[in-house]
């Protein structure tokens, strides 16, 4: 079964995939893409106020459900997508997991059959406040071991704390300053989960990273 023709793969390993997909207006993509997504989901897309909101969130779904058909054999349109009590969507029945982020036009979904999984992408905003905003949700040793890092060195710290967090299944219920984030390989977090994180080779102007549990663990 084909898979998303307009999604490139950037990462391969140990049952950890990613792939890259763009965010546009192309009819065809974006028909292709809706015509994939579940009642729910087309309510959903119905519900944003935000035309580009609701363009990032359709292409990102049936991204997914073309990407996630391809690896298992199953239709797009057939999968069941829910989602747990922390607002994580998650596929019923079957032992993959899943995460997707999108930043401005680019997307990033990354599958997983080793366990939990986050992935994250950021564009570089240059906005005046862009750095404040990030260290608001650093505690005190990410803020220290942020000082005098460049703004693309903060958005790429920001990406890992953001992965890390999509892979525990945070939501919204705890604050992103109680995940510590070491900004190294090996990261510790607020409940002792060990994860592995991988920085992404991502287009100039955007960060990205993906996170894990290790298989060993």
């Amino acid at each position: 079964m084909e898979g998303a023709p307009w999604a490139k793969k950037i990462y391969d390993e140990a049952g950890l995939t990613v792939w890259q997909a763009p965010i546009s207006e192309d009819a065809k993509v974006l028909s292709t893409c809706f015509e994939l997504l579940s009642a729910s989901e087309r309510a959903r897309f119905e519900r944003y106020g935000h035309r580009w909101k609701a363009i990032t969130f359709a292409l990102g779904r049936g991204t997914l459900r073309r990407i996630l058909g391809a690896e298992l054999g199953e239709e797009p349109r057939s999968l069941q997508i829910e989602t747990d009590e922390n607002g994580k969507p998650f596929l019923v029945g079957r032992a993959v997991e899943f995460s997707v982020s999108a930043s401005r036009d680019l997307a990033l979904i990354a599958l997983s059959t080793c366990g939990a999984v986050g992935v994250d992408i950021e564009w570089i905003d240059p906005s005046p406040g862009s750095l404040a905003a990030i260290l608001r949700h650093c505690n005190s040793k990410e803020r220290q071991y942020l000082e005098g890092s460049s703004l693309a060195e903060a958005f790429q710290a920001w990406t890992l704390k953001e992965a890390c967090a999509k892979a525990l299944g945070m939501g919204m219920k705890m604050p992103l300053s109680s995940l510590e984030v070491l900004f190294s390989d090996r990261v510790e977090a607020a409940r002792h989960d060990p994860l592995s994180t991988t920085r992404l080779a991502v287009p100039e102007g955007y960060c990205g990273a993906v996170a894990t549990f290790p298989q060993e663990l």
